[in-house]
């Protein structure tokens, strides 16, 4: 098939949302939500609301805001979920690096006998060695300035010039079971489920940074999920979910599965943390159904998720 469509203007791109349908009472506030977040980023939220999704009219009633309200939803649940993942990351490195140090030294990352995979440990040589070389950061002007032997800092250094992304790639490549079930067995988890999680989650954290839409989206990777259940998990997982127009959603492919992970990890490191409660304020703030985000009705009666 070839590629026909036109390229519309701001007018057009009007008119062809009032022929389907849609409720615009100010044109001119809808067009400049047009200019500066774009019709084709804006599109993804008019789903929920088509009436047909075959010539994509829209339910009787929608407004041009029901779909800002989504747009800016997602706004805020990234910047949210970005907020609980750092803390996350910062913890996983953490612990690698204490792990990795205390069990085998501070320069022992650079021993190719510790990988699974050689290129691996070669790229992550030559990365380290090229952001090392390139960096500014104090810590990296004082190591240079002060020792010459090894020419790459300890890994509590080192491992700062890696991604979040970069970082579950080496956890997931150590050929050690010392150091790996260590830091798993920090978070009570397994080494396999551990390796999935961080993966998963450095994955959606990239999304989240970049403005990629996280709501009613379906995340190609699939976490896994523990055959040996932790202490604290669920205690059923949830089925597909019917959103309608013949569409379901599988909530381990969907921002659910992830909110599972994020707050296994959370209520780890904080008993009384308010994170879940702020994602579901931020929820009935904008009147989201969160079967869009993977969740079944009745998902709070869960004992997991500490609701009462």
């Amino acid at each position: 098939m070839i590629f026909i469509k036109p390229s519309l203007s701001l007018d057009d791109q009007i008119q062809l949302l009032l022929q389907r349908n849609l409720s615009i009472i100010d044109t001119a506030r809808a067009m400049r939500y047009l200019e500066n977040i774009g019709y084709y980023r804006l599109s993804a939220y008019m789903i929920p609301f088509y009436q047909n999704s075959n010539n994509h009219t829209f339910k009787q009633g929608t407004t041009f805001d029901d779909i800002l309200n989504l747009c800016i939803f997602d706004r805020k649940l990234r910047l949210l979920i970005l907020e609980a993942i750092e803390r996350i990351e910062i913890s996983f490195r953490s612990n690698f690096i204490n792990t990795f140090a205390q069990q085998k030294g501070p320069h022992a990352y650079l021993e190719k006998k510790y990988y699974k995979k050689i290129q691996r440990h070669a790229w992550l040589l030559h990365k380290i060695d090229s952001d090392f070389k390139g960096s500014k950061e104090a810590f990296i002007t004082h190591y240079k300035k002060k020792y010459s032997s090894p020419v790459l800092p300890p890994i509590w250094m080192s491992m700062h010039l890696l991604t979040f992304k970069e970082l579950s790639i080496q956890y997931d490549n150590i050929n050690n079971k010392d150091i790996t079930k260590n830091i798993a067995n920090f978070f009570n988890l397994e080494i396999p489920v551990m390796s999935s999680w961080m993966r998963s989650l450095s994955d959606l954290r990239n999304l989240c940074a970049h403005h990629s839409r996280v709501f009613n989206r379906n995340f190609g990777v699939k976490a896994v999920i523990p055959k040996t259940k932790p202490k604290k998990w669920l205690s059923q997982f949830p089925d597909l979910i019917d959103i309608g127009n013949n569409n379901k959603i599988s909530p381990r492919n969907s921002l659910y599965f992830h909110i599972v992970v994020i707050w296994y990890f959370i209520s780890q490191m904080n008993n009384d943390s308010s994170w879940l409660d702020r994602f579901v304020s931020l929820c009935k703030e904008h009147s989201i159904d969160m079967e869009y985000l993977g969740f079944a009705k009745n998902w709070q009666d869960d004992a997991y998720w500490g609701i009462k």
